[in-house]
């Protein structure tokens, strides 16, 4: 009997710890505010968290992807970005930009060269707009620390003929030796404030119009079509 229990417990501990290791590896909600969930989970082999928003914006599709090609606003609306520059466009949504995050004093700002790429999924009725950082030989200005990695995508689901959801997931490494509880503080809210940006910026007429002539109004169109809403 003793010996049942024993197994019986150390079959309790290795479920634990195995539902523990799983749990690890899932989203955790960490805030739901204005209609934004925020989550996190810790970036494979770092101490650094993942952080992942999901909102909707009051805008047509083609509204909100018309924003993203507009790189100089881009300082206006996406948390922390004090600084933005397009180094080359290669055509077809594909730019190398050189991208600057604000950093709270005394620590030094960070910057990176990211490749954009802004795609459509006619299936999945949504757009792709994937930013990752390159070696490059862009300098920026001296004091600034290179980030050792970023990447970022949006994904712009068609809900309706005006409404948009934004599914925004990052991950970034900033480099130097910033404890990595201080790194998660400082960037924990990230999505919150980049989704409320889209929406303050999907509400002006100048990305109303670009929209008329962007290439995800025709898809947007026939989503409409098929699905009547």
């Amino acid at each position: 009997m003793r010996r049942i229990v024993i197994l019986i417990a150390c079959a309790v501990l290795i479920g634990i710890g195995a539902a523990s290791l799983q749990a690890q590896g899932d989203w955790q909600l960490r805030k739901n505010a204005d209609g934004i969930a925020c989550y996190t989970k810790p970036q494979e082999g770092l101490s650094l968290d993942q952080f992942k928003g999901v909102g909707i914006v009051n805008a047509k599709l083609e509204t909100v992807a018309s924003i993203f090609r507009d790189v100089p606003s881009y300082t206006q609306w996406m948390y922390n970005c004090s600084e933005i520059k397009t180094l080359q466009d290669n055509g077809n949504d594909r730019l190398i930009v050189y991208y600057v995050n604000r950093s709270p004093w005394p620590v030094a700002d960070r910057d990176a060269v990211v490749r954009s790429s802004v795609t459509q999924d006619e299936k999945s009725g949504s757009g792709s707009v994937v930013i990752e950082s390159i070696q490059h030989s862009y300098a920026g200005k001296g004091g600034r620390v290179r980030m050792p990695s970023l990447k970022a995508h949006f994904i712009l689901q068609y809900i309706d003929r005006e409404h948009t959801r934004v599914i925004f997931d990052i991950k970034a490494n900033p480099g130097g030796s910033i404890p990595a509880t201080l790194v998660n503080a400082f960037t924990k809210d990230h999505p919150y404030h980049t989704i409320r940006g889209l929406r303050k910026m999907a509400a002006m007429q100048k990305y109303v119009t670009m929209g008329e002539t962007a290439k995800e109004r025709a898809l947007a169109e026939k989503l409409f079509q098929q699905r009547g809403k």
